[in-house]
């Protein structure tokens, strides 16, 4: 075996070398939410911006159903909870320091972070998302639970 063969990293661990790289690799994980959230019964749409659009408005927007215990007796079993979702690649998160700090920010960024708030405040869910990881968790912590166990073939590569 040659020896600078054996050295070499496998293509999955390597950096992210230029934006068209990490802008596939968010289109990927764009896609994965998707097909996640439809499955689960949730209603949404992917947000295409542009010049009429409001800045920072996040990637994906829906409402998926919620059971509510409390409004039974009124005969209301379900509410819909709007949720929003800024895609972004693997490794490209914005870190505490970066969202805790405006002079850390592109303009971009400063929107999407500030139109995430607006809908946080509003009583939605909205984060930024980077893996399956991720979106799971961020629906837990409202008490929602994506049937994703199994939905993806976790089976190692050989």
């Amino acid at each position: 075996m040659n020896a600078n063969k054996s050295s070499k990293q496998p293509r999955s661990k390597r950096q992210i070398r230029n934006p068209k790289s990490a802008k596939a690799l968010e289109k990927s994980i764009g896609a994965t939410v998707k097909q996640i959230l439809q499955y689960s019964g949730a209603v949404l749409w992917k947000n295409w911006g542009g010049p009429l659009s409001p800045p920072g408005l996040p990637d994906y927007v829906g409402v998926i159903k919620v059971p509510v215990h409390q409004l039974i007796l009124s005969g209301i079993t379900d509410v819909g909870l709007f949720f929003a979702i800024e895609t972004k690649a693997p490794g490209r998160m914005p870190t505490k320091d970066v969202l805790n700090d405006p002079t850390k920010q592109t303009k971009t960024l400063a929107n999407q972070i500030s139109f995430i708030e607006k809908i946080r405040n509003s009583g939605g869910i909205a984060f930024f998302c980077d893996s399956v990881e991720c979106l799971v968790e961020n629906f837990q912590a409202a008490g929602i639970k994506l049937p994703v166990l199994g939905f993806f073939n976790t089976k190692p590569e050989d």
